[in-house]
């Protein structure tokens, strides 16, 4: 459940990122706030699912760390091509994806064996 408490630091990471002073970041990455808002969203998904689990008398920790484990490249892909970037350069784009695809393939492999 403290991987919940997880996703508000994120948010205030990112959001420090954001106001953050040129002098301090010259070049503010679209990279770095898709990082730390994916992990925001993810580490708040993965404490709610631990919290209903709790509600449910279900003491499914393992299942669901290896269920998370299992879905973070899945989701990280999706997320990746629905985030709306907008100053990134399309071959990195290209490459990130073409690397994020093969470790979908790598999670769906592992969870079909």
């Amino acid at each position: 459940m403290i991987s919940i408490l997880f996703s508000p630091f994120f948010i205030l990471m990112a959001f420090c990122y954001r106001i953050a002073p040129q002098r301090i970041i010259a070049k503010r990455s679209e990279y770095v706030m898709f990082f730390l808002l994916f992990g925001a969203v993810f580490w708040f998904l993965h404490g709610a699912g631990m919290i209903i689990l709790n509600v449910l008398g279900i003491r499914g920790w393992n299942s669901l760390m290896i269920v998370s484990s299992l879905a973070f490249p899945v989701l990280l892909f999706a997320a990746h091509l629905l985030y709306p970037f907008k100053r990134v350069n399309e071959n990195l784009r290209q490459h990130v994806n073409f690397f994020l695809f093969f470790a979908v393939l790598l999670r769906l492999a592992i969870f079909l064996f």
